[in-house]
């Protein structure tokens, strides 16, 4: 088994890589800044920026949430206040998956689930569910766990 580097939440390049697609089609969303430069570079400013949050503050779940809001431009405590507890596996107890998975996991629902108003549409569900489990399988074919 592959052991993980745990360095600079993998997840944040991984989600955007995988998902690099949200860049163009999503181009009102983010910030600003990037608009109309070339977003091939996201998911790297992603990855430095997640790198730098996660050595000056910790916990992977909020680092990996930060940096790609930060570099799509969008600003939610809520939704980053709630990721707090799921650092370390789950309240720090080591004992889950990583919670820079849970962060990338968060921002797939937030980016790509449904809405309270359309809560009973199962293909909502569905969507992002898949594309959680396809950032979770390319984290397991890279690190060989979700530890």
């Amino acid at each position: 088994m592959q052991k993980r580097n745990v360095s600079g939440d993998p997840s944040v390049r991984l989600i955007l890589e995988e998902y690099g697609f949200f860049f163009e089609s999503h181009l009102s969303d983010i910030e600003e800044g990037y608009m109309g430069k070339d977003h091939h570079d996201l998911p790297d400013r992603a990855f430095e920026r997640g790198k730098q949050y996660e050595m000056r503050n910790g916990g992977c779940p909020q680092c990996t949430l930060a940096a790609i809001f930060d570099v799509l431009g969008l600003e939610d405590d809520s939704v980053f206040k709630a990721a707090t507890a799921f650092a370390d596996g789950v309240g720090l107890t080591g004992d889950g998956h990583c919670g820079a998975l849970s962060g990338g996991t968060i921002a797939i629902g937030y980016l790509h689930g449904r809405d309270r108003k359309d809560f009973g549409d199962m293909m909502g569900l569905v969507k992002a569910n898949l594309m959680a489990k396809q950032l979770r399988d390319r984290f397991v074919d890279k690190y060989g766990t979700v530890r």
